[in-house]
């Protein structure tokens, strides 16, 4: 058992990442329980129906866009920011550079960035070659 607090989902296909992100809240594979979810969508991503499919004891919020540093620090503690499909934003975001490096742990929360191509042009470029 773990707390989530970072995770990227990466696959440069359609297999499943969200989903197996939703596993992961569904079945509570934490040393802390999760809470309260916050999907960030991209715009006309939503809904994924994860409030059929959550047990009735965790909250679910859905939002187009990225959460800001205002969404961060006024969480319920033991919460995830689930981020979808938003990687090239998100990455050049100082909101969310300042929740990956500071806000998560004093704020205890988990933040989860699912995309399907993490070499993406943005500020953190990965070389590959």
């Amino acid at each position: 058992m773990f707390f989530l607090s970072d995770y990227i989902a990466f696959s440069l296909f359609r297999i499943g990442k969200t989903k197996f992100v939703e596993k992961l809240l569904r079945n509570q594979f934490f040393s802390k329980k999760i809470k309260y979810v916050y999907y960030f969508g991209a715009i006309n991503n939503l809904p994924i129906h994860w409030d059929k499919k959550l047990p009735d004891n965790i909250t679910i919020k859905y939002q187009e866009g990225l959460p800001t540093t205002s969404d961060f620090i006024n969480v319920p503690r033991r919460s995830a920011f689930i981020i979808d499909d938003q990687f090239s934003e998100a990455v050049n975001s100082p909101d969310i550079q300042r929740a990956f490096i500071n806000d998560r742990r004093k704020f205890d929360f988990s933040l989860i960035l699912i995309t399907q191509n993490p070499f993406e042009k943005g500020k953190f470029t990965i070389a590959t070659g």
